[in-house]
């Protein structure tokens, strides 16, 4: 859940993104709890799709404001999530806030 302030500055869209890791058992089965404590996935998925964004990446246009939320749904791996060719105005991170990222 995401609470948002009520007086957010203007923007063109938003984005989500959700990263997380499958830890495949057999076909039936549960996960396989040996390849999580070694955090060794078979697939890292984005909003539930291994290499979406590869081939059709979120594409933004110059001076285009767009709000980005990233969560690591985990388990066990860190986002991966970056920016390429741009810079961002202002980011945060658990509750700290960050300029010029």
């Amino acid at each position: 859940m995401v609470v948002k302030p009520r007086h957010l500055p203007p923007l063109e869209r938003e984005v989500w993104l959700a990263q997380q890791e499958y830890y495949l058992g057999r076909p039936g089965e549960n996960a396989d709890y040996a390849k999580m404590q070694a955090k060794r996935p078979d697939v890292v998925a984005c909003n539930g799709y291994a290499d979406q964004y590869k081939s059709h990446p979120v594409r933004v246009r110059p001076g285009e404001r767009i709000r980005a939320y990233v969560v690591s749904a985990g388990p066990s791996l860190r986002d991966r999530v970056h920016a390429i060719g741009s810079a961002l105005y202002r980011t945060e991170i658990e509750g700290v806030t960050c300029h010029g990222s």
